[in-house]
């Protein structure tokens, strides 16, 4: 930002600009971290300088009254900053009027005004767009796999947390709730690297459609543990059984080793569940619960249909959240194969 205001400023001084202000100002405001952000408010500052320059050009015409203006002036000022952070072209168009009708009240020449501030907000938008495009350019590709391994440790620690409630029963302690909450956040950040990257150039929008894979696998991980979640604390569950256990270690060794590829770190394969292994377990899990829960002789019909189903709906949510992390590790394999670096 500083070396774009610096030519900002040499461009003014050169060149006849009457405010070299308007340039720096314009920089300043348009200028954001991300590429996407940037066009988008490029483009919203130079549509709102235009469409305020010929609104307000339109009413100066016609009204000469000075305190009319300096109402208008007044209004327009006060929307400009009441938009601003709602909607910046509205605001650039407000404050655009705003600018005209003052030097509507100071100067006799106000189409000279209207020019030089299209003109000046026209070069401060495309010196910050061409900076964000060429200045150390922070592109969403090289930033998106840390999002991805935050999401998939985030989930990792919420499914512990899961685990370790289920095991224990009792309240929910204050670690689960942070878990919960740190989860949400990280796929929320996930999502945002996304769309950021969606709004990049093609050549720069790298590997977008395996993110794409990522961010809907991690986002289909976090719904699944969620269902798990809310469905424990709403009912009261059963005694945690070896098999369950044994599967949650599979799911979370897949998505300790999601983390380990993106961290370019080595993978001990020995420690790799075997996959027959798993489904022997699910069927065995199964078939103990219902074995159990219909020779049980001490519960009546409707204890017996809500247990058998918190058995059917744990098995379902376990099977589920064990393909998506198999998914998670091969599509991660699958990235880091394209984008090594």
């Amino acid at each position: 930002m500083t070396i774009t205001i610096l030519i900002g400023f040499i461009v003014g001084k050169f060149l006849p600009f009457q405010n070299v202000y308007w340039i720096l100002l314009t920089i300043v405001v348009i200028m954001r971290p991300g590429y996407g952000l940037t066009k988008e408010r490029s483009y919203n500052r130079i549509f709102g300088t235009i469409l305020g320059g010929l609104l307000a050009f339109g009413i100066v015409s016609v009204v000469q009254n000075h305190v009319i203006l300096s109402i208008f002036s007044i209004i327009c000022m006060l929307l400009g900053i009441s938009f601003a952070q709602a909607n910046y072209k509205i605001s650039a168009t407000f404050v655009t009027m705003y600018v005209v009708f003052i030097y509507g009240i100071l100067v006799p020449n106000v189409v000279e005004v209207i020019q030089f501030r299209i003109l000046d907000s026209l070069v401060g938008a495309i010196l910050a767009f061409l900076a964000n495009q060429f200045l150390w350019p922070a592109w969403e590709f090289i930033n998106t796999p840390i999002h991805i391994e935050n999401s998939i440790r985030a989930n990792r620690t919420y499914l512990r947390e899961i685990a370790d409630f289920y095991n224990k029963k009792g309240e929910v302690p204050t670690s689960y709730r942070l878990a919960r909450k740190n989860v949400f956040i990280e796929i929320g950040n996930l999502m945002t690297s996304f769309q950021r990257m969606m709004q990049e150039p093609k050549s720069k929008q790298k590997t977008l459609p395996i993110v794409n894979k990522l961010v809907v696998l991690n986002h289909s991980l976090l719904s699944a543990l969620a269902s798990l979640s809310t469905y424990i604390q709403a009912h009261q569950t059963t005694s945690a059984s070896e098999s369950f256990n044994y599967i949650i270690k599979t799911i979370l060794l897949n998505l300790d080793h999601s983390i380990s590829i993106l961290r370019n770190e080595t993978i001990i394969t020995d420690t790799f569940f075997d996959k027959e292994d798993v489904t022997l377990q699910f069927e065995e899990m199964k078939r103990k619960n219902f074995t159990r829960l219909a020779t049980d002789e001490e519960l009546d019909k409707e204890t017996r249909q809500a247990k058998m189903q918190e058995a059917q709906m744990v098995i379902e949510q376990l099977i589920w959240m064990s393909n998506l992390a198999e998914k998670i590790l091969k599509i991660t394999k699958d990235l880091k194969a394209t984008n090594p670096d």
